[in-house]
This record gives structure tokens, C-alpha cells and sequence, in this order.
């Protein structure tokens, strides 16, 4: 992988990384209100807002866990037979992150579509 290349994949996972924060924010904003009645005043409403958020954010870790886990044991099977240079490892280390990051990503655009339609 050249620098550019490499420079390339930084800056897309930023950008990624930025769309994120802005699905996060809508849901967050849209979330408050009844996760924070339900710890004023507890209620069947608040008590699932909580666990659904909780759940999603439990399974996006885990989806992501397992999915790095996968594409780094094979990095590191192909590795064994064929040394990466600096640059090839800098490439997977960020096919990888990329990977881990995807479901978490998924999950949040999900949630502020679904929230910003009301």
C-alpha cells in the first residue's frame, strides 16, 4: 500500500468516524427524554428505553469484537507465510479497526434514521 493509499484509508475512517458522531448525536438527543424521565420517575417506558440502548450498544461491541477477531487471525495466518512491509501492516491494522468499527457504525445510522423520522 503506498502513502497515499494509507493517507487515503485515514482520511476515509475519519470522515467515517465523523458521520458517526452525528448519528450518535440525533439519537442521543431524540433517547434523552425518556431515559431521563425514567430515572426521575420509573417507568415501563423508561426501563426498556434503557435496556434497548444498552443492548444495541452490548451487541455493536460484540459484532465488532468478533468480526476483528476474524479478519486479524487471518491477517495473521497470511502473515506466517508471507511477512507484510511496515506499510502492508499499517494496511491491515486499518482493514481491521475498519471492520471492528462497521457494526457499531451500522447501528447507530440505523437508530438516527429511525429517530429522525420521528
Amino acid at each position: 500500500m503506498a502513502v497515499n493509499q494509507l493517507n487515503r484509508a485515514f482520511a476515509r475512517a475519519a470522515a467515517d468516524t465523523s458521520e458517526s458522531a452525528a448519528h450518535a448525536a440525533v439519537t442521543i438527543s431524540a433517547r434523552m427524554p425518556v431515559l431521563m424521565a425514567g430515572l426521575i420517575v420509573p417507568s415501563a417506558a423508561g426501563y426498556a428505553a434503557w435496556t434497548e440502548a444498552y443492548t444495541e450498544k452490548v451487541e455493536a461491541v460484540w459484532l465488532g469484537v468478533m468480526a476483528a477477531s476474524a479478519a486479524w487471525g487471518a491477517a495473521m495466518a497470511q502473515a506466517a507465510f508471507l511477512p507484510p512491509t511496515p506499510m502492508g501492516l499499517a494496511e491491515e491494522v486499518m482493514r481491521v479497526a475498519t471492520i471492528a468499527a462497521k457494526p457499531s457504525r451500522r447501528k447507530a445510522k440505523a437508530n438516527a434514521r429511525r429517530y429522525a423520522r420521528g
